[in-house]
């Protein structure tokens, strides 16, 4: 299942979001796609509670709880860089 809009439209390069999901038994996968022409910063932000720990692999984020063997969310870029943000 899957949408799309083009509430970017108005930047340079026209970009499209698009996000599919997926739902199994053992998991839910978000997968977030940006089309268009040119390049651009995409950010995208996730609220964390305090027991929880981002840590960054090159284009990989693996959020954990306090047992890190337990990962509770994997974020994967292809073609970008990814970092984290406290605030």
């Amino acid at each position: 299942t899957g949408g799309a809009h083009d509430g970017y439209q108005h930047l340079p390069g026209s970009p499209t979001h698009h996000r599919a999901f997926q739902l199994t038994p053992e998991s839910l996968s978000i997968v977030d796609c940006v089309t268009g022409s040119g390049r651009h910063v995409i950010e995208v932000r996730y609220h964390l509670m305090p027991d929880l720990t981002p840590i960054v692999n090159d284009n990989t984020v693996t959020v954990t709880s306090t047992d890190p063997s337990h990962p509770v969310l994997t974020i994967e870029l292809d073609g970008g860089d990814a970092s984290v943000q406290v605030s």
